[in-house]
């Protein structure tokens, strides 16, 4: 037997808004199942090899896409550190 996940289920496994899934679905995006009362419902083995992990380079903590890598970062206490470099921002990061 296959286990269908709803819409909501999806989203909170990738960390996403509420409905993300959903509406992906309805532009074709997301592989999914039609049922015939027209919901959309989910097979997580089509959902999980479409995600991509991203690892973390640097010690910072932070993604750097399409940089060098991040300079290590050395804090003194009491003093407040480096401001943080701008997050990379890119549509195709899924984080689950």
């Amino acid at each position: 037997m296959t286990n269908l996940l709803y819409g909501a289920d999806i989203d909170r496994r990738i960390s996403w808004p509420v409905g993300r899934a959903e509406r992906m679905a309805r532009r074709g995006e997301l592989p999914h199942v039609l049922l015939p009362d027209g919901s959309i419902r989910f097979r997580w083995r089509d959902i999980e090899p479409l995600l991509k992990e991203i690892t973390h380079r640097g010690d910072t903590g932070y993604v750097c896409a399409q940089r060098p890598p991040c300079p290590p970062v050395s804090v003194q206490p009491g003093r407040p550190g480096p401001p943080a470099p701008p997050l990379a921002r890119t549509d195709n990061v899924f984080r689950p």
